[in-house]
């Protein structure tokens, strides 16, 4: 292919990847006036956040193929260094397959029932995830204009469904979201009830809504081992068993007990959400989970961030430079931070010291204590029309954009833009889709938590009703929870598999398929035929606490693994705020439909202030001339 010039050589911040993080933060960072160019090796949006025909997860592995997820020839670009800058030999290589789906989809395994001309028309999301209705994902949706071209659908039930049987919850149940489904219950003891009001009662009186807390950005902090468990919790309202188990599972969302104070949290984000757009807490993108980092990409795009797709970034190094750089002493306090002068020889030069992540947040932190010095700001003159004018130096980090390079102050990539030995795999997550003529469920929009005989609970969610076949067909989403706690924050050193929960997790793909076949051998379901069926393990990959990477190289945590958008929403944020220490994160923007629907009806009112002006001063006129005209009247004849 023939190598097109990229006129981009100077921007504060490249981002890779445009999974729901980068997304955020493009448009975050673009608000307050930095230079953003966001970039992707796929040719769409979304990475792991994305919504795919669900015929494509089948060729996630392949190399060199035609599938959407699978690897694509990236663009090439010509040198557009004036000084023919290029990456040194000790510069930092990026994955050679960063960005391919078939790094982190694993052991796809599928079960076709139907022709693939019939199954083109099925969209699925790689990582499905609900949004609730009164969390921070909504808000922000609101302050941004893009936001109101997003289309959602309520969930319309939940559902709990115990495999064992042994908590009484043999068949699938509702999940009660008022008092009056609380009593009306079936499955539910008088007992039960009582308890469960109580509870209920209590966390809406105790528990702060999500939306107030904060709960939903993931920042509640690490569980306290101190502090007593959801279960004590639980046992002090004399809630059974049975009913801990479907409160636990079923509202908080939670794989095991843990800090009481996140409990009520999630208690309290549950029944926060209650009534806001339907009568569950949830709600579903309706045509999939890919619009939401699209719809953020939009609002950065109209705020000036550059975008380049099927883009494959070769190399990330520091700038040369003479000067020396001020880093914190290892002896510093806090409180009292001390710095101490320290060289460092620039890439064309001595191989700069590798720094382990401990440092690399130590110096960054040091580095941006004033948002003037790590960042660019635009502005414009007041009065004036002309468009931002940037005034920053050159950037203090390359990029090699498969041939071109860019400076910036800092880049920021997803883990799968690292080298495989700079990663650590936290979590392997084993994921399936069932494609069937009607729902299992009796419902496309059904959030269902089954608990698995293998002690972990398995999420179904329904793949809302843009999703499915013009016949009517049914998607359904189904995928084990994480056993580590998102709202604890644990860093990639804590919550590392070792080989037998690495071996467990892989294998956990058969006992999915055991979910699957228990799914649709239920009693109830009327779902007609199965189409489709295709599982999958998803590897969650961290940073490694042992990478040596380029100083000003950020990596964001992967969130693929929860149920929510909490984490990456947390982990925008803290990124955000590293970066612009003073700034807001996506404040509330005006609409450019209001604003112009205000600029008419004033132009309408000053007009209409002309004319009555030009009215009175006819009238008056008028007037005036009738007084001359009588006065200069001659008298009549007698």
């Amino acid at each position: 292919a023939v190598p097109m010039e990229l006129e981009i050589t100077d921007v504060d911040i490249v981002l890779l990847g445009t999974g729901l993080p980068q997304a955020l933060l493009a448009g975050a960072l673009s608000v307050q006036g930095l230079s953003v160019l966001h970039v992707d090796k796929n040719d769409y949006y979304g990475e792991r956040w994305s919504t795919v025909p669900v015929l494509d997860l089948e060729g996630a592995q392949r190399e060199n193929g035609s599938d959407r997820l699978a690897f694509s020839r990236p663009k090439n670009f010509m040198n557009n260094n004036a000084d023919g800058e290029t990456a040194p030999d000790n510069a930092y290589k990026l994955s050679e397959s960063a960005g391919d789906a078939g790094s982190w989809v694993l052991d796809v395994r599928s079960q076709r029932l139907v022709d693939e001309a019939e199954l083109r028309g099925v969209l699925a999301d790689v990582a499905p995830r609900l949004v609730w209705s009164a969390g921070s994902i909504v808000s922000y949706l609101r302050n941004i204009p893009i936001g109101r071209f997003l289309e959602f659908v309520p969930v319309e039930s939940c559902l709990f469904l115990d495999m064992e049987g042994s908590s009484g919850f043999a068949e699938a149940i509702r999940v009660p979201s008022s008092k009056s489904e609380v009593f009306q219950s079936t499955a539910l003891s008088m007992l039960q009830k009582r308890s469960l009001m109580r509870l209920l009662r209590a966390a809406t009186t105790s528990a702060p809504r999500a939306a107030e807390s904060g709960e939903d950005d993931g920042n509640t902090g690490v569980s306290d081992s101190s502090n007593p468990g959801s279960e004590d919790l639980l046992h002090s309202f004399t809630v059974d068993a049975s009913v801990a188990l479907l409160v636990r599972d079923a509202v908080c969302l939670r794989q095991n007990d843990g800090d009481i104070s996140v409990t009520k949290a999630r208690l309290g984000r549950y029944l926060g959400s209650l009534g806001v757009f339907g009568r569950t807490p949830f709600l579903l993108p309706l045509y999939g989970v890919g619009e939401l980092p699209q719809a953020f990409c939009r609002h950065a795009a109209v705020h000036g961030a550059q975008y380049i797709l099927r883009s494959s970034p070769r190399a990330v190094w520091e700038a040369p430079s003479s000067s020396t750089e001020l880093i914190p002493d290892a002896s510093a306090v806090d409180g009292d931070q001390s710095f101490a002068s320290s060289p460092r020889e620039g890439p064309n030069g001595i191989e700069s010291t590798p720094c382990n992540v401990e440092e690399e947040q130590k110096r960054n932190s040091a580095a941006e204590v004033s948002p003037n010095h790590s960042a660019t700001r635009h502005h414009t003159e007041e009065g004036s029309d002309d468009k931002p004018r940037t005034e920053s130096a050159n950037g203090s980090l390359r990029v090699d954009l498969n041939g071109a390079v860019v400076r910036a102050q800092h880049v920021i990539a997803s883990p799968e833009y690292l080298q495989a030995s700079d990663l650590v795999v936290t979590a392997y997550v084993p994921r399936a889709i069932l494609v069937t003529e009607k729902p299992i469920f009796g419902s496309d929009l059904c959030f269902t938590v089954v608990a698995g005989k293998d002690g972990f609970r398995y999420h179904c969610v329904g793949g809302g009703r843009g999703s499915g076949l013009s016949r009517g067909a049914s998607v359904l989403h189904v995928y084990r929870v994480l056993d580590d706690d998102p709202d604890t924050g644990a860093s990639p050193a804590t919550c590392g598999r070792t080989s037998s929960q690495e071996e467990n997790d892989i294998n956990g793909s058969d006992a999915m398929n055991e979910v699957l076949d228990f799914l649709l051998s239920l009693p109830n379901a009327e779902y007609g035929k199965l189409l489709y069926r295709v599982s999958y393990v998803h590897a969650v990959r961290s940073l490694s606490p042992s990478a040596s990477l380029p100083l000003g190289l950020k990596v964001t945590r992967d969130s693929g693994g929860f149920v929510d958008a909490a984490g990456a929403i947390g982990e925008a944020r803290r990124l955000f705020e590293e970066i612009v220490p003073d700034g807001t994160f996506l404040p509330p923007m005006p609409d450019p439909e209001d604003e112009q629907l205000a600029r008419e009806i004033e132009q309408r009112e000053r007009e209409a202030n002309t004319k009555v002006s030009v009215s009175i001063d006819v009238d008056e006129a008028l007037e005036q001339a009738v007084v001359r005209v009588s006065l200069e009247e001659p008298p009549h004849a007698s």
